[in-house]
């Protein structure tokens, strides 16, 4: 979902538990929060600073314009053993 959203231009903004931080380089391509307060704080920065956001859309899109989403299914099978 989060490379998803990245190819769709989005800013994804992430928790720093699980899988959702994989792709993302806190404050590049996307921002990795840690609590509810630094995700409203990160919400507050972007919704007043556009150049920052426009930054770190055209900076998520380009992070996964050249994944292999083949590649990508072919190790989440193995991962979950299914191939």
């Amino acid at each position: 979902v989060i490379l998803e959203a990245c190819a769709s231009g989005l800013c994804p903004i992430v928790s720093n538990k699980g899988a959702s931080c994989e792709h993302i380089e806190h404050g590049v391509n996307g921002y990795i929060a840690s609590s509810y307060e630094e995700y409203s704080k990160i919400l507050q920065e972007l919704l007043f600073d556009k150049q920052l956001l426009q930054s770190i859309r055209a900076k998520a899109f380009s992070s996964v314009e050249n994944v292999d989403a083949g590649k990508l299914l072919s190790q989440m099978l193995d991962l979950i053993e299914l191939k």
